[in-house]
């Protein structure tokens, strides 16, 4: 094996150990709110992420959404985790993104578009957005923010 293949695993293996204490600080239940609506393939106007909750595990985050008459489901993987650089305030962030879903009257779970997350670990707080696949490109995204609701 190559000079160049041995420090290519050793560094793989050395981010891996650094970022499992990261990701153990991330582990554990979110929840949260959001604003913003969209469209169903069937035209009825939801309002998704209104009121959310999730759990982090394993690099996935998965959980469900509601908005008082409808809801649905979402997962993501975690993506990355990094510190910003000065002069921002040095603390880790986790990046995540996913898939949503709603849940049709009939209990079918439609696909319907992507978010993405931000997981703030010193503050214990995250914020994001959500896209439908049917919103036309002038609509900006929804928006979704919470917080780690404990151990």
């Amino acid at each position: 094996m190559s000079n160049s293949k041995k420090l290519l695993i050793a560094l793989a293996v050395i981010l891996a150990v650094g970022a499992t204490p990261l990701l153990a600080q991330l582990e554990g239940p979110w929840a949260g709110n959001g604003e913003g609506s969209c469209k169903t393939p069937t035209g009825i106007t939801i309002y998704p992420w209104q009121e959310w909750d999730g759990f982090v595990e394993n690099g996935a985050f998965d959980g469900s959404w509601w908005d008082g008459d409808n809801g649905g489901n979402f997962h993501g993987d975690i993506i990355s985790i990094s510190t910003p650089v000065p002069p921002a305030e040095p603390h880790d962030v986790a990046y995540c993104e996913g898939t949503w879903t709603w849940v049709n009257d009939e209990g079918e779970e439609i696909s319907m578009g992507q978010f993405w997350m931000n997981f703030d670990l010193l503050y214990g707080t995250c914020e994001g957005e959500w896209w439908p696949c049917n919103r036309p490109e002038p609509w900006g995204p929804g928006i979704m923010w919470g917080w780690r609701i404990g151990d």
